[in-house]
């Protein structure tokens, strides 16, 4: 078991087979080291450095945190409990206390996007309606919503425009309120980009953008402003009457790219997201989401199309849900006694179909006390009203105001 070198030294068999293997593992490992060296250099060679000013994806943002702050007494499990918001709406919710649970505002009945509509029975429909017009929501005895539609051209093959609601206008007691989203190029959310107006004069939120900061009217005292975020959503509530939600919001890049709204530098379409809430309803309330609420309605939607439409691509002017209530009409007809000679009713709108016509009477008198006109007035789309005084001056209601007379 033995071999004799030709230096006569003894080497074993087991040691000769010892060297061999510890030759070969050297050669494995050294074989090893280079492939790893080489797959290192090639890496290397590979990777381009990030240029300073690129940047990655944006990370999503957080869920918005919402809590009830309201009625301790009633409800107590849930008085100030934060609630993250839904993942299908994770900057646009609030608490539904009664239940403990975060709801989107787009889930309930109001109006958001293209607009998408939520009736008050339940049922989801799309009025697409014009863009740069105006449209009844809501009309009743005490009560006056108008939403005022902007929008691009539809792409080619589309028969309608891509319209948003930009602003609503409110009528009540008298009283006129504005609630809009301004045009706006670049979007900053922690920027406001909300107009609120009570009677003409502005309304001011505190100037810090702290959610939950409340704004009360000294001339109409049920009337509130709510901020529901530090900036873009608010509350307004008229106490025994309605609330509306609203939160301004824009069309995003990658929107704009899926659906090819043509979103521009100069535009993002700020629109607002609207959840409503009516606290005193007649049973003769009107338009695109009042009729939802009457007893006797019925919805005709094809409730398992993917996109029920009310009026189809482009509604009848005026469409067929603001047939006027009989009681407001016959106002609308009576003539209305002034005390100012020759007055004259105030125009912002365009002209409205014939079809829509009445008839004031201006009384004539030589005192000069302010004329307005008080009488609660239901307006669809735009109404017509033709003067009867002597210079037969024709003039148009003004959807986002009062009817007011003035002295000419």
């Amino acid at each position: 078991r033995s071999i004799i070198s030709k230096k006569n030294t003894i080497v074993t068999t087991d040691s000769v087979r010892a060297l061999a293997m510890a030759s070969r593992l050297g050669v494995m490992l050294a074989l090893a080291a280079v492939v790893l060296l080489a797959a290192a250099g090639a890496a290397a060679g590979q990777s381009t450095p990030r240029p300073p000013n690129a940047q990655g994806p944006k990370p999503k943002p957080k869920p918005m945190k919402v809590k009830c702050t309201e009625n301790r007494k009633e409800n107590p499990y849930c008085f100030n409990r934060n609630m993250d918001c839904p993942a299908n709406c994770p900057q646009s919710c609030y608490p539904d206390c009664n239940t403990c649970k975060p709801v989107c505002v787009c889930n309930t009945p109001g109006a958001c996007g293209d607009p998408r509509f939520i009736g008050g029975d339940g049922n989801a429909f799309y009025f697409h309606g014009r863009r740069d017009a105006d449209f009844c929501v809501v009309s009743d005895r005490d009560l006056h919503i108008n939403a005022h539609f902007i929008g691009k051209s539809g792409h080619s093959g589309m028969s309608r425009d891509f319209t948003w609601i930009q602003a609503i206008a409110v009528l009540f007691d008298g009283h006129r309120l504005y609630l809009g989203a301004r045009k706006t190029g670049t979007w900053d959310d922690a920027v406001e980009h909300l107009d609120i107006t009570l009677d003409g004069e502005p309304v001011y939120l505190p100037a810090d953008l702290i959610e939950g900061a409340k704004w009360t009217s000294s001339r109409v005292p049920e009337l509130s402003v709510t901020r529901t975020k530090a900036a873009n959503g608010v509350l307004v509530t008229v106490a025994g009457k309605f609330s509306v939600r609203a939160n301004a919001v824009p069309i995003t890049e990658e929107e704009s790219r899926v659906h090819r709204y043509g979103v521009t530098a100069d535009d993002c379409l700020a629109h607002l997201e609207l959840a409503f809430k009516f606290d005193a309803l007649t049973d003769d309330v009107h338009g695109v989401v009042g009729q939802t609420y009457r007893s006797d309605y019925v919805n005709h939607f094809d409730v398992r199309a993917s996109m029920p439409t009310m009026g189809g691509d482009v509604p009848p002017s005026p469409p067929p849900a603001c047939s006027p209530p009989t009681a407001a009409w016959r106002a609308m007809e009576s003539a209305v006694e002034t005390t100012v000679p020759r007055c004259y009713l105030s125009s912002l709108v365009s002209p409205a179909p014939a079809a829509w016509t009445a008839k004031v009477s201006c009384a004539r008198s030589k005192t000069l006390l302010p004329c307005i006109w008080r009488v609660p007035v239901y307006v669809c789309m735009h109404a017509w009203l033709t003067s009867t005084d002597r210079n037969k001056q024709r003039t148009y209601i003004n959807v986002f105001g009062t009817c007011n007379f003035i002295k000419k």
